[in-house]
């Protein structure tokens, strides 16, 4: 499987799609990613990392301060993880202060999501937003502090979505 180890991409710019990392098929294979930084990227849309059709691993990773730029309009993305039609697995990970206009954090279409040992927070409109058959687990994990404009700043979850949640933390998440 394709690997990436102790990377940092940052202070990347798109007028357009991905500012950090842009995943579309992996061809069967996981992508692993260990002890990378995703920081500091601006897109219109997916600012962090687009994983569509692609399954990846992330462990010690950190995706932060991911958002649009600063003027001009953004799209329907997750700031930090925006993954469909895929699989995931975060590990002792931490995804903080990104912004997404659907799922600041992650937002997971189509596609299975576990989360353990991670931490998910200060993302702005909410931290994690699910819709269209996505598996979500989150294990041992913190969801805190995450805000939205709208409906929930924690997690969202729509259109035939299961969630199982063991040992967490979820605190403090809230819309305006």
């Amino acid at each position: 499987s394709p690997r990436l180890n102790h990377l940092k991409i940052t202070n990347n710019n798109s007028n357009d799609f991905s500012g950090g990392i842009d995943l579309v098929g992996s061809n069967g294979k996981t992508v692993i990613f260990e002890h990378v930084e995703i920081t500091n990227n601006t897109a219109q849309h997916y600012p962090g990392i687009r994983c569509h059709g692609a399954d990846i691993k992330l462990t010690n990773v950190q995706i932060k301060d991911n958002g649009p730029p600063t003027s001009g309009l953004h799209g329907n993305n997750g700031g930090g993880l925006d993954l469909e039609n895929g699989t995931a697995t975060i590990n002792y990970s931490i995804i903080s202060g990104n912004f997404g206009t659907l799922g600041g954090g992650i937002l997971a279409k189509n596609s299975s999501l576990v989360i353990k040992n991670s931490i998910i927070v200060k993302n702005k409109h909410r931290a994690i937003q699910c819709s269209d058959n996505v598996t979500l687990s989150i294990v041992n994990s913190t969801i805190a502090d995450n805000e939205s404009s709208d409906f929930c700043g924690g997690i969202l979850l729509s259109n035939n979505t299961s969630v199982e949640v063991i040992n967490s933390i979820l605190s403090n998440n809230h819309s305006n």
